[in-house]
């Protein structure tokens, strides 16, 4: 009976864009980390498929806390055998339990894996995977978060500020503060950091690294 805001992010997995991931990966989120099932059911292709899997946890293990939960999707499940299914979930519990064990989210045959055939519209792989998913995001508990009413007046700028289509992308740190300042209370400094982090782990701004300018999320 809560009102809950998702913004969902999918990242580019071409190597030209992995430069940039790390500016997205946050503390307030959960990864979806899909691959093809035919890569990694045959057995030419199945170490490769392994490490880019690690590649992408590793990724997320860096700029995250390692509790941040991951589903590992498995896409094209018509295309191979049960008994291929049953082959990879082995060998991916095998290959990650003991590094990432404490953070991929299992499905409800324990398993680590996510078959899904996408394709279809109507697909009861999927149709559990999105009831895990709500499942990780109540279990999180984010909605329960009491924020300062000054908080909410920054994001009330924001998303005004973003409908106008002559609104720059990019702003610095400093002109914002200036810029709520000029209507609110004086921020002091710590405070306004915590906000800001905040609003980048809620995908409503983008600041990347210690830089001194933000990004203004793309999508409302």
């Amino acid at each position: 009976n809560k009102y809950a805001k998702i913004s969902i992010w999918d990242f580019a997995g071409h190597p030209l864009y992995q430069a940039m991931h790390h500016v997205f990966l946050n503390r307030r989120s959960f990864y979806l980390l899909v691959f093809n099932l035919v890569e990694l059911c045959n057995p030419e292709r199945d170490e490769q498929a392994l490490t880019e899997i690690h590649f992408w946890l590793n990724s997320i293990r860096v700029h995250t806390a390692q509790t941040t939960p991951v589903f590992l999707v498995g896409t094209r499940r018509r295309d191979v055998s049960k008994e291929d299914i049953s082959r990879a979930e082995k060998s991916l519990y095998d290959d990650l339990i003991e590094k990432f064990g404490n953070q991929l989210v299992k499905s409800k045959e324990d398993s680590f894996l996510f078959a899904v055939e996408n394709s279809l519209c109507v697909d009861d792989g999927a149709e559990e995977l999105k009831k895990a998913i709500e499942d990780e995001a109540s279990r999180l508990m984010l909605t329960d978060e009491e924020l300062p009413l000054l908080w909410l007046h920054f994001e009330e700028k924001i998303l005004k500020r973003r409908e106008n289509p002559d609104c720059p992308s990019c702003v610095s740190k400093t002109y914002l503060k200036e810029m709520m300042e000029g209507s609110c209370r004086v921020v002091e400094e710590e405070e306004f950091q915590s906000m800001l982090h905040f609003y980048h782990d809620s995908g409503v701004i983008i600041l990347p690294g210690n830089g001194g300018l933000l990004f203004f999320s793309v999508y409302p």
